[in-house]
């Protein structure tokens, strides 16, 4: 499931990351506030797209049993001021 995350996130598939959350997901991000519901979530995702459109993630660690998964990702690309960043 993560690594499918990570394929749609990485491919700007927003219609295929949101077939991945509850309807009543929520969600949070360093580039933004809490998000809740899927809705609030695509329109999140869209503005993270159009702001770091060469933004590609990956998976650095992965930890889950029965009932929780916790992941710690990196992100590359470009800063809208065309810095390089991770």
């Amino acid at each position: 499931m993560v690594q499918t995350l990570v394929e749609r996130y990485n491919a700007k598939d927003i219609d295929g990351l949101i077939a991945l959350y509850h309807p009543d997901a929520e969600y949070w991000s360093p580039l933004g506030d809490w998000q809740q519901g899927v809705e609030h979530i695509r329109i999140h995702l869209q503005e993270l797209h159009q702001t770091l459109p060469d933004e590609q993630m990956q998976i650095l660690s992965l930890m889950a049993d029965d009932e929780t998964v916790v992941v710690e990702f990196a992100s590359t690309g470009t800063s809208p001021s065309g810095k390089p960043f991770r």
